[in-house]
């Protein structure tokens, strides 16, 4: 027993540097299964993140999982400080209101932060569906001045050399990770979700800012549209659970 408390203690050190921003990662049962949805927020669903926020701030707002199938869960507050983060974190990497980002994401915690903070920032957000090929990421970066994608999004890093075949540039970025495409001249910056570093890609985990000092430039929220294919999963309610998550007891979580 001793031991299998030291290597779940292990586990939690090793997923909370992988994904230093997401609180209250718990290990995830045996069986738990992923799904491959394009899920799609709604401006409802920051007013539904307001509301609960100002009347339930310590109330389950959301359970999914993350990039790396580990299965996260926080309150409306949690929510809240993650999505304003985010914003922060867009608004320091010059991202204006009015700027275009393109979200490419599986049901993943990751995209629900991204969707709903791009637009608390003031940005145009399209999301492309998880299906989506090279012709479709090709139609939606015009125009944009970021992209977003989960890595493993498709079978056979499919989505990775999509990417990388409509922004060839990518592998010419310096240590600044600032694209320059000749193709699309207002893309910057692709930032990716999940642990691995990707050579001219910047990690999600470094876009979120959590200075409490900093308030928002944006007056009001962004837009957001969806290109395809096919159709969305929309987000407009809380609390917001992915019923393929399941946690097991973890003493530590009390601590």
């Amino acid at each position: 027993a001793k031991r299998e408390m030291l290597a779940r203690s292990g586990l939690r050190a090793t997923l909370r540097a992988a994904a230093p921003w997401a609180r209250s990662v718990a290990v995830p049962a045996a069986n738990s299964q992923r799904r491959s949805l394009s899920m799609m927020v709604t401006p409802e669903f920051s007013k539904a993140l307001s509301s609960g926020l100002a009347a339930q701030p310590h109330h389950d707002a959301v359970k999914l999982h993350l990039e790396d199938d580990q299965p996260v869960r926080w309150t409306n507050k949690e929510l809240d400080r993650q999505v304003t983060a985010f914003a922060k974190g867009m608004e320091h990497a010059d991202f204006a209101p009015g700027s275009k980002i393109v979200v490419w994401t599986k049901d993943v915690a990751e995209g629900i932060v991204a969707q709903l903070g791009s637009i608390h920032a003031g940005l145009s957000v399209t999301v492309l569906g998880a299906d989506a090929n090279a012709d479709d990421l090709a139609k939606a970066l015009a125009g944009a001045r970021g992209l977003i994608f989960s890595p493993n999004l498709q079978p056979n890093e499919a989505a990775v050399n999509a990417v990388l075949s409509v922004v060839p540039e990518i592998a010419e970025a310096g240590e600044d990770k600032v694209i320059r495409s000749e193709e699309y001249p207002e893309l910057r910056y692709v930032f990716t979700t999940g642990f691995y570093r990707r050579e001219g890609m910047v990690k999600f985990a470094k876009i979120f800012s959590y200075d409490p000092t900093y308030t928002l430039a944006a007056s009001s929220l962004g837009k957001i549209e969806y290109a395809g294919p096919g159709s969305p999963t929309k987000v407009d309610k809380l609390p917001l659970f992915d019923e393929t998550v399941t946690f097991i007891r973890d003493d530590a979580d009390f601590e």
